[in-house]
């Protein structure tokens, strides 16, 4: 999963207000209960952690996007328009890239767990039990 810096997470929720991050611990890079999003009613950054961290916000601390699962038909609709998505089923992820050939005919192909590429098409299994999610621009 990718990790971001502080400044890049205070931009990334001031150009879209729906992302939601959780703190990654500066020893080991373990996620943390230590979340930051930005409050719209107030535009204020809001920075809060359990009991046993504190609520600061560290220039130097790394943070991770929470995913939002969507539906199939959500998760289709923006591969159709040249998102990659993701299919968590199990303990295996399968991420679907959308890409145009060199001719304009559309392709794709997926990855599963992020190393081995594989050439194939989404399974029964997954539509029916997988969880969807849109994978952030990079």
């Amino acid at each position: 999963m990718k990790e971001y810096q502080t400044w890049e997470v205070i931009k990334m929720i001031t150009e879209n207000t729906n992302l939601r991050f959780q703190a990654l611990s500066f020893m080991d890079k373990k996620i943390i209960p230590k979340f930051l999003r930005l409050d719209t009613e107030t535009n204020v950054i809001i920075c809060t952690a359990e009991v046993s961290y504190n609520d600061c916000l560290y220039y130097d601390q790394m943070w991770i996007l929470i995913e939002k699962p969507v539906s199939f038909v959500e998760a289709v609709k923006a591969y159709v328009k040249g998102k990659a998505i993701k299919c968590k089923l199990g303990d295996t992820d399968y991420k679907y890239i959308n890409r145009r050939n060199f001719i304009g005919d559309t392709y794709g192909y997926y990855i599963k767990n992020d190393n081995n590429v594989i050439n194939n098409d989404i399974t029964t299994a997954e539509i029916l039990n997988g969880k969807w999610f849109i994978e952030e621009d990079k």
